[in-house]
């Protein structure tokens, strides 16, 4: 019966000490899990944070490009005025050409006209001796009067001669200056004109060589942007799979904890077991020894009247008061179960008191052990646990944003974290410094403890811890969203934690 009860109750042990331990070992595993997919989200935020920047270089090298684009299609339209300019001109030298062309002709044909006059006049005065008539014609004149009229016609005739002669020069010389103008503006005009061109052209080529430019930043901006959008799922179904797996890891060390338990409850049932049967067997054993005590004082009394019956009467009184006294003392050392076996031994010392016997000493009962005190229970963590916190929290995921936000349309980060334990019976002051302020401080927290950070002077922001060096907040970059607490930007602005 008793070894059964032992060997049922070392089976109990090793079987609860199994359950306890692969709790343990799943936690390892969820451990291990959580850091893996924690790197992936760090791997993820890098590759993010590279993608942002080179799309941050991408379109500021887009919007220079199309500034200086907008700048070539001013030069090409700046041209273009000047090309239209130019051929304006070039049209109307081409028009004044014409009508000097027409000019030149009109004077030529004055010039010939005159030319002749002036070769048939000068031919009469060879011929005629036209300056000897001159002089007569003033000498046959009738009167005074007459001879000054005459004086002045001839003076007529001969200015109007001279300024024949300057006309015609005047106008060869006008002709050769106009025909010398006209030809040099056409040139020049023309020289521009194909000038214009080239920078047309060039400026065209410019012009294509940005677009394909503009166009080729362009797909490599959007494939950036979907490369960023890629690892955003990643990391939020990281993200997500470190929440799962840090519930369940809570769960497997609560599963731990209550193993452990009964596994002490189980021990100190068995110790209380052990110790009731070494208690019933040395009971057993002290009412075999005292059985055995009688029977040989039985014996003894009886060979003792057989060879001593003369001497019975004296050492009958001696055994009787010996036998009493060492029933009385064994009575004493025993426990108060074996009252009947001592009550047996006294009436055998009472019948042998009419015959003498001698005194046998009885060895002293062994004192049973003391039951060692139960193991007090471990005490019930304080505190809000993430368990209670991490549903209202992951489905605020991506939420935006907004100063003074308390709300799921936007938060700021104290109103997330008030927000968040208020869905869980727990109202929170209203800024991060006040919930710092009233919070217990912790040096080794737990999930769903607050962590708060510093950004310059004074508590400025507030996030809730979920375990393996994670937490997660409401951040002017991000959003509602997880962040670590090893590396990146909060790693060096931790402030201290905080339990509620």
């Amino acid at each position: 019966m008793k070894k059964t009860f032992i060997l049922s109750t070392i089976t109990s042990t090793l079987l609860l000490s199994s359950l306890a331990f692969t709790p343990q070992v799943f936690a390892t595993e969820y451990d291990e899990q959580i850091q893996q997919n924690l790197n992936k989200i760090q791997e993820s935020e890098n590759k993010v944070h590279t993608l942002e920047e080179t799309i941050e270089s991408l379109q500021a090298e887009v919007q220079n490009t199309e500034d200086q684009l907008k700048t070539i299609n001013g030069d090409i339209t700046s041209n273009e005025n000047r090309i239209e300019e130019v051929v304006q001109r070039l049209e109307d030298a081409q028009t004044e050409m014409t009508v000097l062309q027409e000019e030149i002709a009109v004077l030529e044909d004055n010039i010939a006209k005159r030319t002749e006059q002036l070769e048939n006049q000068a031919r009469t005065v060879q011929v005629n001796g036209q300056t000897t008539n001159y002089i007569e014609f003033i000498i046959d004149a009738e009167s005074l009067t007459d001879i000054i009229g005459r004086i002045d016609i001839v003076t007529s005739l001969v200015q109007s001669n001279r300024k024949l002669v300057q006309a015609q020069l005047s106008d060869k010389e006008a002709v050769v200056e106009k025909t010398e103008l006209t030809e040099q503006t056409i040139v020049q005009q023309n020289a521009l004109a194909g000038e214009l061109e080239l920078i047309s052209e060039d400026l065209e080529q410019q012009r294509l060589e940005k677009e394909v430019l503009v166009a080729q930043l362009a797909f490599e901006r959007a494939s950036a942007e979907s490369d960023r959008e890629r690892f955003l799922a990643q990391k939020a179904s990281a993200e997500q799979a470190v929440t799962e797996l840090v519930v369940a890891r809570e769960e497997a060390i609560q599963a731990v904890r209550a193993a452990e338990e009964q596994r002490r409850a189980e021990e100190s049932a068995a110790q209380e077991a052990e110790l009731a049967a070494a208690e019933e067997a040395q009971e057993v054993s002290t009412a075999s020894s005292q059985r055995e005590i009688v029977e040989e004082t039985a014996v003894t009394q009886s060979e003792t009247e057989t060879s001593a019956p003369e001497a019975s009467s004296n050492r009958s009184t001696e055994t009787s008061a010996s036998s009493t006294e060492s029933s009385t003392a064994n009575n004493s050392s025993s426990q108060s179960n074996s009252g009947n076996s001592n009550n047996s031994n006294s009436s055998n010392a009472g019948s042998g008191s009419q015959t003498s016997t001698p005194a046998v000493s009885q060895p002293a009962a062994t004192p049973a052990p003391k039951p060692k005190p139960k193991p007090a229970p471990a005490p019930a963590p304080s505190g809000t646990s993430w368990r209670a916190l991490s549903g209202t929290a992951n489905s605020l995921l991506g939420t935006p944003y907004f100063f003074t936000g308390t709300t799921p349309s936007g938060f700021d980060c104290s109103g997330f974290t008030s927000y968040v334990f208020r869905k869980a019976g727990i109202t929170l002051p209203r800024s991060a410094a006040a919930q710092y302020a009233g919070s217990k401080k912790v040096s080794n927290p737990r999930p769903g403890d607050l962590v708060f950070f510093s950004q310059g002077s004074g508590v400025s922001h507030v996030g809730i811890y979920v375990g393996g060096g994670q937490f997660i907040g409401s951040q002017s970059s991000t959003g509602v969203a997880y962040a670590s607490l090893n590396t990146g930007y909060w790693a060096s602005r931790v402030v201290g934690y905080g339990r509620y």
